[in-house]
């Protein structure tokens, strides 16, 4: 069952609220209300479920950028960094258009949170790709996609969220799963796998943040300055492997990744107000499952028992970090 509240924008009217024979809303006691109001709240989305679509469609969104990322890559030698300044360039551009549109201050309510959240998403990015140069992507991603177990580490202590024990099964789940997608060669911990794991490790900072950050500020500031920290930091590491795009296909290709990336950063700052910590970082697992699903699609890769087995996995944790639970939502 879906977890719903009343809406805000309905509370304490919606008694005094009439709808006649045509579909048409009564005088209300405080102005006219619109049909639209009028809606039934059980047929609204809240909660950890509405929480977990809007992560889940924003590793979609985070993984169709990393194919366009891989096409230009493969089209140009286009720096993987180079995508992710595109990224931030855009959304630090939409954001801040969005900001001033709505003639909201661009400075944050709760500074700490905001940058805190900034600050370590960069760092989580730049450790990332640090790996990618010097370990297989395989390890790479794997030991990246570690950072829900730190998620359940530090949101306790950030958020005063309680963990669930289920949740630690979950994350056992997903982590199995992920393990199985990808089949690492950790035989060996090379200085680029540490550098892997150290990604994860922030990147479970960076979660926690994220959702105490929304406790205070809209989507838009937040990623206002996520995007303009990013953008500056990224952009002193691009200038040395700046590869000018030469053709029209390349050139869309870092502009769709932008954009996608954009949307999906959007997406998953909304939805963490919606959905645990915890939760909404053991739905984010779908990435690996999303990537090895277009690996298929679009490049041909094999489909392995080990990655089917590994898919079932990721989904069980997926569904049970959306069932609803206590409500996640901030009031």
């Amino acid at each position: 069952m879906i977890s719903v509240q009343p809406s805000t924008s309905c509370a304490g009217s919606a008694s005094h609220s009439k709808i006649d024979i045509n579909g048409r809303v009564a005088a209300h006691p405080y102005g006219s209300r619109s049909i639209m109001h009028a809606t039934p709240d059980r047929f609204r989305l809240h909660g950890p479920l509405y929480g977990a679509i809007l992560v889940l469609a924003a590793e979609l969104c985070f993984v169709l950028a990393t194919v366009l990322a891989k096409h230009a890559s493969l089209a140009e030698s286009i720096p993987g960094i180079q995508m992710s300044f595109v990224r931030f360039a855009s959304g630090f551009i939409v954001a801040g258009l969005v900001l001033l549109r709505t003639t909201r201050s661009l400075w944050p309510q709760s500074p700490r949170w905001v940058f805190l959240r900034a600050a370590s998403n960069t760092l989580a990015v730049l450790l990332f790709f640090a790996a990618l140069d010097t370990t297989t992507v395989t390890n790479a991603n794997l030991l990246n996609m570690t950072y829900p177990a730190f998620v359940l580490i530090f949101a306790p202590w950030i958020n005063r969220e309680a963990t669930r024990p289920l949740h630690y099964l979950l994350l056992v789940l997903a982590l199995a799963g992920s393990a199985l997608v990808l089949r690492p060669d950790l035989g060996g911990l090379t200085p680029g796998d540490l550098l892997g794991l150290t990604s994860g490790l922030v990147a479970g900072f960076a979660i926690p943040c994220l959702r105490e950050a929304r406790k205070h500020d809209s989507v838009w500031t937040i990623v206002f300055w996520l995007f303009g920290v990013g953008m500056l930091v990224n952009g002193i590491f691009l200038i040395p492997v700046f590869v000018m795009p030469r053709s029209l296909p390349v050139i869309l290709a870092l502009a769709g990744g932008g954009i996608l990336g954009v949307l999906g950063q959007v997406m998953l700052t909304t939805g963490y107000r919606h959905i645990s910590a915890a939760g909404g970082a053991i739905v984010s697992s779908s990435r690996i499952l999303l990537a090895a699903i277009l690996g298929i699609a679009l490049f041909a890769e094999s489909l392995t028992l080990s990655l089917v087995a590994g898919g079932l996995l990721i989904l069980a944790a997926l569904v049970g970090a959306a069932w609803p639970g206590k409500r996640a939502q901030v009031e």
